[in-house]
């Protein structure tokens, strides 16, 4: 119902997508530069999916820093 909540879950949907076309991509990489490009890829997708979590439940930097181990 609330568009910015809506926004979140379109942006959310978006990136995991865009994650599940990314490790097909890798699975399917044939040299170490493409392999690497879209390992570093995943990483910032997950790096994003991730925020976008700590947003939806509201978390502070010490509770992220918990959840990462820091």
């Amino acid at each position: 119902n609330n568009s910015q909540e809506k926004a979140a879950h379109d942006r959310m949907v978006e990136l995991v997508e865009k994650m599940l076309g990314a490790k097909k991509s890798l699975a399917e990489a044939q040299t170490d530069k493409d392999k690497t490009f879209f390992e570093r890829y995943c990483d910032s997708l997950d790096g994003q999916i991730d925020a976008l979590v700590y947003d939806l439940y509201e978390l502070n930097a010490d509770e992220r820093n918990i959840i990462e181990g820091d």
